[in-house]
């Protein structure tokens, strides 16, 4: 069985002769040149994470960034903590000038393009890969409801919310109507061209103490246009996996209900109980799918190769037999000793099913 085959497989909730393991995202470039065995590879970055995925033993790619010697520490974050301040009212006034460009793509909108653009990417990938790896498309996959803390800070965007959340659910709802027009492009396209029928949604919006906006705002001005978005993918059969940072216990219920059928991630470190949501079922009655779940922070940046061959076993053995993938919880950091990256991928060869 080839690893493409093996990935096609447990994403159809097939039986496998041990778990996929999916591609990190491995941020020290020295880790990448001890896995490949030089250093002399930097000319085309791409061809040297493919050569170290290829020696790990990786069966498939969703999301894949390649960094060249350096990029990764040269990062900053995600949010500029030193915009400037804004009343919820300036913001409130931002967010309400959104709503025509949104009205717009709404109206112009040419669905067959934006899937055949999506295809077109994905059968890219998979060329790439040839037949010993697969591609699961992540960038430009799915389109959903997001928040805003991104642009605005995270101080002007949560005042505003907690001021004008009846502005930000306009914005919501106008972007729900986009995404499950976009959302159903995506869905035909696969249909159309034979792509793998998977998804993984990502947007952050839990810390390690939870909800970063309480839930009973998100149940009332966010979830209903959540689960509008993504009901083309869900009426299509298209099976979506919720990327978990933090602890998501309160999103689980309603992501599910939403027609989540999947997770990836989970910090058992903040209180996810990783056995309780392997036993989890989907809104059809079904056991979730399950990528995960040997975590980035606490294992394998701290333990020893033979503590992280324990960890793949017992994150395979408390999850479901099939639908299960093997991964870390997130971005492999540079902290994290390469003799542990390669022990993960080599232990979940040895993870035999029947």
């Amino acid at each position: 069985m080839t690893g493409r085959e093996r990935a096609l497989r447990a994403l159809s909730i097939q039986d496998v002769d041990y778990p996929p393991a999916w591609a990190p995202v491995i941020c020290s470039t020295r880790s990448v040149e001890d896995i490949v065995g030089s250093d002399d590879i930097w000319a085309d970055p791409a061809q040297a994470y493919l050569a170290a995925f290829r020696a790990l033993g990786v069966d498939f790619i969703n999301q894949f960034i390649p960094y060249r010697p350096g990029e990764f520490e040269s990062r900053t974050g995600v949010v500029d903590h030193r915009l400037t301040p804004l009343e919820p009212e300036d913001v409130a006034a931002q967010m309400t000038a959104r709503l025509p460009e949104l009205q717009r793509q709404l109206r112009q909108m040419d669905e067959r393009a934006i899937g055949e653009q999506f295809a077109e990417k994905a059968l890219a990938g998979q060329a790439t890969l040839g037949d010993d790896m697969l591609w699961v498309q992540y960038d430009g996959a799915f389109s959903i409801p997001t928040m805003s803390y991104g642009e605005l800070g995270y101080d002007n965007y949560f005042v505003f919310l907690a001021t004008f959340p009846e502005v930000q659910e306009e914005v919501w709802s106008l972007q729900a109507d986009v995404s499950a027009r976009y959302n159903r492009a995506i869905a035909a396209a696969m249909e159309r061209h034979g792509l793998p029928r998977v998804v993984r949604l990502d947007h952050d919006m839990t810390d390690n103490r939870g909800s970063i906006v309480r839930i009973e705002t998100m149940d009332r001005y966010y979830f209903p246009h959540f689960k509008r978005a993504i009901a083309p993918f869900v009426d299509a059969g298209v099976r979506l996996v919720w990327h978990s940072d933090g602890n998501i216990n309160d999103f689980i219920p309603r992501l599910i209900d939403a027609g989540v059928n999947g997770f990836q991630g989970f910090q058992e470190e903040h209180g996810v109980d990783f056995a309780a949501l392997c036993q989890t079922r989907d809104r059809g009655g079904d056991l979730l799918m399950i990528w995960g779940s040997v975590s980035v922070t606490t294992v394998l940046p701290r333990c020893t190769p033979d503590q992280v061959r324990a960890d793949v076993r017992r994150c395979w053995r408390t999850a479901p037999d099939r639908g299960y993938v093997l991964g870390a919880t997130s971005s492999i950091c540079p902290d994290v000793p390469t003799e542990n990256i390669i022990a993960m991928f080599d232990e979940h060869t040895k993870c035999r099913y029947g």
